[in-house]
């Protein structure tokens, strides 16, 4: 399969994760939205095909994958051990 026809396939798939984002941060205890910044959490993909997660509250970009540094995320108090 043709390196576009992949990309396009992933972020196909992330605008349907979205909107499974917004359905949750719309119910119960809002998670994925922040009220202070109007904002709703998200995933993106970059055009290397790359997946994002946008934070609602900050709105820093967050890489979903394992990293050099052992997939933790710098300043998170949730540091998978």
């Amino acid at each position: 399969m043709p390196k576009e026809n992949k990309l396009a396939l992933k972020r196909q798939r992330t605008e349907q994760v979205n909107q499974v984002i917004r359905i949750i941060a719309d119910h119960g205890r809002r998670f994925f939205y922040s009220q202070a910044v109007n904002r709703y959490a998200s995933m993106e993909v970059d055009h290397s095909g790359k997946v994002w997660f946008i934070d609602d509250y900050s709105g820093k970009r967050i890489f979903t994958h394992e990293t050099v540094w052992g997939g933790r995320w710098r300043g998170s108090a949730m540091v998978e051990r």
